[in-house]
C-alpha cells in the first residue's frame, strides 16, 4: 500500500509543478476498450482471453510534448454478480505513466509508465496476489478543441503478481478509445 501512495505523491507532485508554470495545466483522460490477456496463475479457471478494460489517468501537461501523472485501471476477467458474490476477478493497475508526442505536430504519442499490479478474485478459497508491471504504448491524438482530444491507443502491459511465488504472471495486449483534457 506505501507503493501506491508513494505514486499518488508523486502525481499531486507533478499537478502542483504544473500549476506554478506559466503554460501546463491539469491533464486528464478517461479510457475503455479491450484486451488480451494471458495470467499465469494457479486459478482453476485460467484467466486468459478477451477481456474488458478501463484506464483513467491524471497528472499534468508539464510542456506541450509530455504529460506526466497517474493512470489507475486494468480488466475485468470475470464479471461480478450482485447474486453470487463468489463472482468477480480482475487486475488492477496504479501506474506512474508519462506521455510524450515525438513529433512536432503531436498527433502521434507514446505511452511508458510502471508502477503496481493487483489480482483480485472472489471465488471461495481463491486468494489474490500483487506485484510489479509496466506498461508501453503508441496513440493518436485527434483534436476536438483546442483542450480536448479523442485517441485510440494500443498497448502491451507486463507484470510480475507473484512476488516471491513462480509463475503469476501477466501479459496484456490493449487498445482502448479515450478521451482528454489537454
Amino acid at each position: 500500500m506505501r507503493g501506491v501512495s508513494g505514486l499518488i505523491s508523486i502525481a499531486v507532485l507533478l499537478c502542483s509543478v504544473a500549476v506554478a508554470a506559466d503554460e501546463p495545466h491539469l491533464w486528464a483522460a478517461a479510457e475503455l476498450g479491450y484486451g488480451e490477456v494471458a495470467l499465469d496463475l494457479d486459478r482453476p479457471t485460467g484467466g486468459s482471453g478477451g477481456r474488458f478494460s478501463t484506464a483513467f489517468k491524471l497528472g499534468a501537461v508539464v510542456h506541450p510534448t509530455f504529460r506526466g501523472g497517474l493512470m489507475l485501471g486494468g480488466w475485468l476477467l470475470d464479471s461480478g454478480d450482485v447474486n453470487d458474490p463468489s463472482r468477480g476477478a480482475g487486475v488492477g493497475q496504479a501506474f506512474l505513466v508519462a506521455q510524450v508526442h515525438p513529433v512536432r505536430r503531436r498527433e502521434i504519442f507514446v505511452l511508458l509508465g510502471g508502477g503496481y499490479l493487483s489480482y483480485w478474485d472472489n471465488a471461495p478459497g481463491a486468494s489474490g496476489c500483487h506485484g510489479w508491471g509496466a506498461t508501453a504504448g503508441m496513440g493518436w491524438e485527434f483534436a476536438v478543441s483546442q483542450h480536448l482530444a479523442v485517441y485510440p491507443v494500443l498497448s502491451y502491459d507486463r507484470g510480475d503478481l507473484g512476488g516471491t511465488l513462480p509463475d503469476r504472471s501477466m501479459n496484456a495486449w490493449t487498445l482502448r478509445a479515450g478521451i482528454a483534457r489537454r
